[in-house]
This record gives C-alpha cells, structure tokens and sequence, in this order.
C-alpha cells in the first residue's frame, strides 16, 4: 500500500504559492499553508533511480547529468518498466494552474521516510516563460525533490523562487544529498 504526500512545486514570477497535501494530480493552492511537505528518500544508500523521460523534448537528460557522482544515481531512460526506483517526468497543459512543474512522491506503508515511486510534472501552459536553460534549471529543481532536497535559500537551485538564476546544484546541494544517504547508511 502507498501514501501519497506532494511535494512543495515551484512557482512562476518570483511569487511562492504554497500548496496542500491533498494528493491528486494538480496540487491545490492554498494560501494559509507554508510549510513544507517532508521529503524522504530512495531505499538503499546508493540507490539506482530511473528517471523515465516521458516529455519528447525537455531538457531532462540534462537536469539528470547534474547529480553524477552522487549517492543517488539518476539514469534517464524512455522506458523504465524493468526498474524498482522510478521518477516519471511528463508534461502536462494544466491552464488553472500557475506552476511551471511539481513533484509527488509516493511513500512506502512500511516506511514512509521511503520513496516508492515519484512523479515530476512540466505545465507546458508555462512554456512561453521558459528558455531550454530555465527548463533544465527547474527540472533539476524537482529532481533535488526526488533526491531528497527541501527548499533551500536564494544560493541554490533548491531556491523555490531563485532557481532559474543558481541553475546547476551546488556543492552545498551535492553535499546534502550525500549527508540524506550517508545517515541511512548508519540506520
């Protein structure tokens, strides 16, 4: 059995419009809500995750490229059915919603610090606000999600409103995704 939490999305022109952990496809906005929604992480302390690129065109080979040398390995495919760990990226028109992506995971029943599956969402109604760079920058922002990341401040792509100008991961980002798998190591 899974447990479905959403995770915090990104937002568009600087403005930061929490959401609920109300589940469902599109997360809801939700004004008296601010923080966010705990982040787990994937089985193992080097866990292979497979990122099934479903989006014919964004840069998400590139976002992936990122976290190479990292606990957690991102290998992006067209096709992961054979895989345990898998994050799908597909875009999506969602007009009533003002995001340009969001991520979801699903957790484990056993252990719901554990991430099942997860799903990042690019609204292609956002299009026109995107270069192919600004792209890459906020799916390697929903990745840090699947990674295990919580927002972070205004030095690095975890920056929910500043991502697109910090754009790659920072050593500081590298190092907080080494620390989430380093700890279940000890566990």
């Amino acid at each position: 059995m899974l447990r479905t939490l959403a995770g915090v999305a990104l937002v568009v022109a600087g403005v930061l419009l929490p959401t609920s952990a109300a589940g469902g496809d599109l997360p809801q906005l939700d004004a008296g809500v601010t923080r966010e929604e705990s982040l787990g992480r994937w089985p193992g302390v080097a866990p292979l995750v497979c990122v099934q690129d479903e989006t014919a065109g964004f840069p998400v080979r590139e976002a992936a490229a990122d976290f190479r040398d990292l606990p957690v390995r991102l290998v992006v495919k067209d096709d992961c059915t054979h895989h345990g760990n898998v994050v799908r990226v597909v875009t999506r028109m969602a007009e009533d919603c003002c995001y340009s992506a969001w991520f979801k995971g699903e957790r484990m029943e056993h252990d719901p610090e554990l991430f099942a599956s997860a799903t990042i969402w690019l609204n292609v109604d956002q299009a026109y606000r995107h270069t192919p760079e600004s792209w890459a920058a906020a799916i390697r922002h929903e990745l840090g999600h699947a990674a295990g990341l919580g927002h972070g401040d205004g030095t690095t792509v975890m920056h929910p409103t500043g991502y697109t100008e910090v754009g790659h991961l920072t050593e500081g980002d590298r190092q907080a995704i080494a620390d989430i798998y380093e700890r279940s190591r000890a566990e």
